[in-house]
């Protein structure tokens, strides 16, 4: 996650927008790599992550073999 709304992910250099739900613990990635993902916040260990669920993200089109688990490389 970088400021203002904006997300880049490790393995490329484009650079997407994201708006956040906090009623709905969900991440709506709108432009960039990860659109049309469906996303949802947790934790693990104390530790926030963002999760990109396999039956949810089938629903939107988008084949995973298994549940992607998301976090914040320091």
């Amino acid at each position: 996650m970088l400021d203002a709304n904006k997300y880049k992910i490790s393995t490329s250099d484009e650079v997407g927008e994201y708006k956040f739900s906090s009623a709905a613990q969900r991440i709506f990635f709108i432009s960039g790599p990860l659109k049309s993902f469906y996303a949802k916040t947790s934790e693990n260990n104390n530790t926030p992550a963002i999760v990109l669920p396999v039956s949810e993200n089938e629903q939107m089109g988008v084949n995973l073999s298994s549940e992607v688990w998301c976090y914040l490389k320091h």
